[in-house]
């Protein structure tokens, strides 16, 4: 499975940034997290693991959100194309995360100055870029 293929790599990208994030939070629990690129929900399972327990995860692929929704660490995931402007308003999330992902992604896409917007003043945004 792909899960079993990326963690005989050593991938732990998600469970880091999640323990980062913890570090800077007094406290995880009713934050509004937006996992950006939620994929199979392998980062929602480490922010759930962590405490955060109020997340949104995107994904570009129908498939994808299936299971991660089926791992019960999303309150909602939902498609979105993270190349377009996001659906949020301004200063939605507490919290930003983008595992995996933006090394897909053009440079001039837009997506960290979307990713800015829908997180609120004094928020945190995470990301991994390889």
């Amino acid at each position: 499975t792909y899960e079993k293929d990326v963690r005989d790599w050593g991938y732990d990208a998600p469970e880091r940034v999640a323990a980062l994030l913890r570090q800077h939070v007094s406290s995880p629990k009713g934050l509004a997290v937006l996992d950006a690129g939620a994929g199979d929900g392998l980062s929602g399972v480490a922010l759930k693991n962590a405490g955060f327990d109020n997340l949104v995860g995107t994904d570009l692929s129908p498939e994808l959100l299936a299971k991660a929704k089926s791992r019960g660490c999303y309150r909602v995931a939902e498609v979105a194309d993270l190349s377009q402007r996001l659906k949020y308003s301004e200063d939605q999330f507490d919290v930003c995360t983008c595992v995996g992902v933006l090394t897909y992604l053009e440079p001039d896409s837009g997506v960290l100055s979307e990713f800015i917007r829908v997180t609120k003043p004094g928020g945190l945004i995470c990301y991994t870029n390889r």
